[in-house]
């Protein structure tokens, strides 16, 4: 958003030069609960948000530059490129953590879900990289990573040439589906 948003509580300004990202909390009749802005001196989006039964929160998305929520700062090593984020959330929107994925070069944050087994968290996205770096044929790899509660990284892997993962769901047994184009 640009500007100012007011869900029925509380005005948010947006500080960003482009754009910045709200979080708001609802009940589940729609009475606003809370509102949050998140950003760095560019552009930020969203691209998926995701609760678990806790009322915990994970949302992905994308930024330029930098980009900050409450105490934790994640910056791009080249400030014209965009990084993904992964940030988790307690249920009044307050930052538990924040992580930057993929590098070099452009990333987004696509999909994420949590798994109701053990409140990991997982998340798809597009790296978009010059490989090798001398040539100038750009390639986007899908990105899958699941991350414990706490931020750390369980496992993550890398695949395609030319891949945009749009969509996650976790089976109750743990299978991971994914899909995009």
């Amino acid at each position: 958003f640009h500007g100012s948003l007011d869900f029925g509580g509380r005005k948010i300004q947006s500080q960003s030069r482009q754009t910045d990202i709200f979080l708001a909390g609802f009940s589940r009749d729609g009475e606003y609960l809370w509102a949050r802005r998140f950003g760095g001196p560019f552009e930020q989006q969203t691209r998926s948000v995701a609760t678990d039964d806790g009322g915990n929160i994970a949302l992905t998305g994308v930024f330029k530059g930098s980009i900050t929520f409450d105490d934790f700062t994640l910056t791009e090593q080249r400030p014209g490129d965009y990084a993904g984020f992964l940030t988790s959330f307690d249920r009044t929107g307050g930052t538990l953590w924040s992580k930057r994925f993929g590098e070099p070069y452009v990333e987004q944050g696509g999909a994420v879900k949590f798994d109701v087994r053990n409140g990991d968290i997982i998340v798809a996205g597009a790296i978009r990289n010059n490989l090798p770096p001398s040539k100038t044929a750009r390639t986007s790899l899908c990105f899958l990573g699941r991350y414990d509660p706490t931020g750390v990284v369980r496992w993550s892997k890398t695949f395609g040439t030319h891949v945009w993962p749009t969509s996650l769901a976790l089976a109750r047994d743990g299978r991971i589906l994914l899909t995009g184009y």
